[in-house]
C-alpha cells in the first residue's frame, strides 16, 4: 500500500500535489488528535525513522541553508543547549542538584504527549518540563499535569534560572544571549556565502563573453 501511494505521488502533477496538501491540512485541522496518533504510530516503526531521516539528510543537502537559519535562531539554540545540560547523561548533576522554582524536569523512556502551556501546542518529546503544583491549587486543580517544553521553558528568562544549584552557574543561566551561534554553522555559512559570490562573478563573466 505504502509503495502504491509513493508511486501515485510521483506521477501526480502540481495542481494535484497542491490540492492533497489542502486536504491533509484540512484533515489535520479537524482532527488533530488522530492525526497525532497517526504520527506516534509512523514514528515508533525503525524502518520509518530512517526514512525520515534520510529525507531530512536529502532535505540539508538540497537546501543549505536551512540549517544555518535555524542555529542562528537564539531561541533554538537555547532550547538545544538545555535539553544538552539538563537532559544528557554527562549533564543529568544538573538535573539532580538545581531546582526550579516552578519546573521540574522530567524525562520519559520514550516520547509522550503533553500540551505546552506556552506555546499552546500538543508536542511529542521525551523531555518535559512539569509545572510544581501549587499550595493554592484545590484538589480539583489539574495543576499537576502541566507541562512546558523545552524550547518555551529556555527561552523564559522569570523561570529558566534555577533557584538552588551548587557551584558555578552555567552560562545558559546567567545569560539570556547565550549560546551564540555555532562556530562551525558560522564558517559553513560564510564558505557558502563565499562560494555563492565566486558563481555569481563566474556567472557574471561568461555572460558577457557571450
Amino acid at each position: 500500500m505504502h509503495e502504491y501511494r509513493t508511486a501515485c505521488r510521483e506521477c501526480e502533477t502540481d495542481k494535484q500535489r497542491q490540492e492533497r496538501l489542502a486536504r491533509e491540512r484540512q484533515a489535520r485541522a479537524d482532527s488533530p488528535q488522530k492525526f497525532l496518533a497517526y504520527q506516534r504510530k509512523f514514528g515508533r516503526k525503525p524502518e520509518n525513522r530512517e526514512k525520515t531521516k534520510q529525507k531530512n539528510r536529502e532535505y540539508r543537502k538540497k537546501h543549505p541553508g536551512v540549517e544555518h537559519l535555524q542555529h542562528e535562531q537564539l531561541s533554538i539554540r537555547r532550547a538545544t543547549r538545555l535539553v544538552e545540560q539538563v537532559f544528557s547523561g554527562r549533564s543529568k548533576t544538573i538535573a539532580n542538584t538545581y531546582t526550579w522554582k516552578t519546573h521540574t524536569p522530567v524525562s520519559f523512556d520514550d516520547k509522550v504527549e503533553h500540551h505546552c502551556t506556552a506555546c499552546h501546542r500538543f508536542r511529542f518529546l521525551k523531555h518535559w518540563w512539569k509545572e510544581k503544583s501549587r499550595p493554592e491549587t484545590t484538589e480539583t486543580s489539574s495543576n499537576h499535569d502541566r507541562y512546558m517544553c523545552s524550547r518555551c521553558f529556555a527561552n523564559d528568562w522569570n523561570l529558566v534560572v534555577p533557584e538552588t544549584f551548587s557551584g558555578r552557574l552555567p552560562r545558559l543561566f546567567t545569560s539570556p544571549d547565550y549560546p551564540p551561534p555555532f562556530r562551525k554553522e558560522r564558517l559553513k555559512a560564510n564558505k557558502s556565502a563565499h562560494d555563492i559570490k565566486k558563481q555569481h562573478e563566474e556567472d557574471e563573466k561568461e555572460n558577457e563573453r557571450s
